[in-house]
């Protein structure tokens, strides 16, 4: 396999194959996506709602003020927010 230098924006020499990679890795780990389901508890509910930024409390006002001009029920607007 013949190989030949690049040179990147730095000027940095780069090599590359001309060939491409046939082989996969299969012995890495598996990814967290941070979506995992779990149950929460009353403690972990009021910790994620105290992590909250300001830019969160922005869009639930803009939630709520888009709630408030239409015309659904009270226990819908409720559930919504």
């Amino acid at each position: 396999m013949e190989r030949q230098a690049l040179r990147d924006a730095r000027g940095t020499s780069i090599t590359s194959r001309e060939e491409p990679l046939t082989s996969v890795s299969t012995n890495l780990p598996a990814a967290r996506t941070g979506l995992e389901r779990r149950a929460l508890s009353g403690s972990d509910a009021v910790a994620m709602v105290a992590r909250a930024s300001s830019v969160d409390a922005v869009g639930l006002e803009e939630r709520a003020a888009s709630l408030a001009k239409r015309s659904i029920k009270k226990d819908a607007k409720l559930w919504a927010l």
